[in-house]
Order: C-alpha cells, then structure tokens, then sequence
C-alpha cells in the first residue's frame, strides 16, 4: 500500500503504480526471509536498492518497446521510500531540534549507515541493467510542478500515511488519524502551496506544520502518541525521488546535478523535521494535555 500510493503521489500511472506495488512487495518478502537468517538490516537495505531499480528498468523496457512511456524513477524512488531512507534522517534531524543530541547523533549515524547501503544496492542495480542492455532515461535536476490529479496525489498521500502506520503495527484508531493529517498535509501541498510557485524546500517544511498541527490536535482528541501521527504523517514529503536524483546523477559522473540533489534531500528532511515539532508545540498551545495529579 505504501510503494503504490507514493507512486501514484509522484504522477505515476496505472502501470507505475502497479510496479511499485509489486516491487515493494518483493522488497518485502525477501528482507523478511534475509532477517529469518539473520542477515545484518545493512545487506538487507543493499538488496532491498537492487530489487527497486531492476524491475522498475525492466518494466520500463518492456513499455518502451510497446510504445508506453513510463518513468522509472517513480518506481525507484517508491522503493527507496518503502526502505524509509528519508525517515530516520527526519528523525535524527527532529531529536536535535528538540533537545536530544545524544539520541540524533546516533540516528544520524545510522542514517547515514542505512542510506548508504541503499545507495550502494541501487547503484549495483543500475549496472546490473546496463550489463543488461537497458539504458534509464535521463533524469532533470528537478522535477516538474505536475498540476494534474491533484486529487489522486491527495488521496496517495493519505494511504501512504495509512500504509505506514499499519506497516508499523499501529491500532487503527492510530492509522485512521494518520491518514487523515497525512491527507490534511496534502491538500495544503498541492492545493495551496504548489500552485503558489513555492519551492519544494519551503513547501515541504509548511505541509510538515499542517502535520504536526492537525496530527498533534486528533491525537489529544482520540488519545494516541503525538509522535505516531507525526512521523505516519510526513511520509509522503519524504525526500526518496531526490536520493534517488542524486545517487543516479554521482554515477553517471554528473558530480553538480548529484551534489544538488543530496543537498536538496538533506534541506527537505530537515524542513520536514522543523516542521513537525513546530507543528506540535503550536498544538501544545492551543490544547494542552490534561494534568496528572495522582494524590488529589
């Protein structure tokens, strides 16, 4: 649920979607057999990257020679995403923001640690398929404001969110509130933002705010952690597409456009976690938890 929502939350069609959501599936199906064998979660994020990019060059081939046109990076990018290559770098990003830097250290570490296994079984996938015969088509420094279907990318946007949260074993009540900040973050992205001309940096970092106000207020309301809604929520701001940009332009000796992209991935994450922990204090403010007084 969560590789074919982000899909379609990129502008991918049918077939992209249905890729990715087989692809997340086999990315899943074998990172549970690898940790059946206790294989380090690092080799298993270096397969996780191999298994995203050569079906999705694959499907793409088979199109092309049918005379579709499909983007592969969508697909790659949705599969970096089901890897959670941006999450953990919001929440290192989020710890050192608010106050913890012990904690956001050791994320960072690991982030970096993680990110850098999925680059690596990315990069092993794209000349697995140049071995193959099958050129990826050139990718832009940015991506194109797209204005259509917008309530599609909406709707993606809520179900990643849902997606994510089930993934994470949460109650429903919990994936019900997720879906709906996530959504909620959304509209505000497209409807609001987007047609404004802001920037991806800005525009992400105002829709992590709707998140981390909306999801912080439902959850005072149906009594679930703040935190479940925050990090459910920003799920499809995650900025997996520019990973996958820059990683793809470093190996194609592209060393600007590639410097550009992580540059950019890194502002995004880190606007996304200022985002949500402003977000929540505001929400602090305007509906307080109640409080404990256990000998009154």
């Amino acid at each position: 649920l969560l590789g074919g929502s982000v899909a379609g939350l990129l502008g991918g069609g049918p077939v992209v979607v249905g890729t990715a959501f087989l692809t997340a599936v086999l990315i899943m199906l074998v990172n549970t057999f690898l940790a059946r064998h206790q294989l380090p979660y690092f080799f298993q994020n270096v397969f996780g990257g191999i298994i995203a990019t050569v079906p999705a060059a694959v499907i793409y081939s088979l199109a092309a020679d049918r005379g579709l046109q499909i983007s592969p990076s969508q697909v790659i990018a949705s599969g970096i995403i089901v890897l959670l290559a941006g999450l953990t770098l919001v929440q290192s990003l989020q710890d050192g923001i608010t106050g913890a830097p012990v904690t956001a250290s050791a994320r960072f570490f690991e982030t970096m640690l993680f990110t850098g296994a999925i680059v690596a079984g990315v990069g092993i996938g794209i000349q697995l398929v140049a071995m193959l015969g099958i050129a990826l088509p050139p990718l832009q420094t940015y991506a194109p404001p797209n204005f259509t279907s917008i309530g599609v990318r909406v709707l993606c946007g809520g179900l990643a969110a849902a997606g994510f949260a089930i993934a994470s074993y949460a109650e429903w009540s919990s994936v019900f509130v997720s879906a709906v900040t996530a959504t909620a973050g959304s509209a505000f992205y497209y409807l609001v933002l987007i047609p404004a001309g802001t920037g991806p940096v800005i525009a992400s970092s105002m829709a992590a705010v709707v998140v981390g106000l909306a999801g912080g207020l439902l959850a005072r309301r149906f009594l679930i952690p703040p935190l479940i809604t925050a990090v459910a929520g920003i799920t499809p701001f995650l900025p997996g597409l520019a990973v996958y940009r820059g990683m793809y332009a470093s190996l194609h000796e592209q060393t600007l456009a590639g410097f550009t992209n992580i540059a950019l991935a890194l502002a995004i994450a880190s606007g996304l976690a200022a985002g949500v922990v402003l977000g929540e204090w505001v929400a602090a403010r305007l509906r307080r938890p109640p409080t404990l007084r256990p000998y009154r």
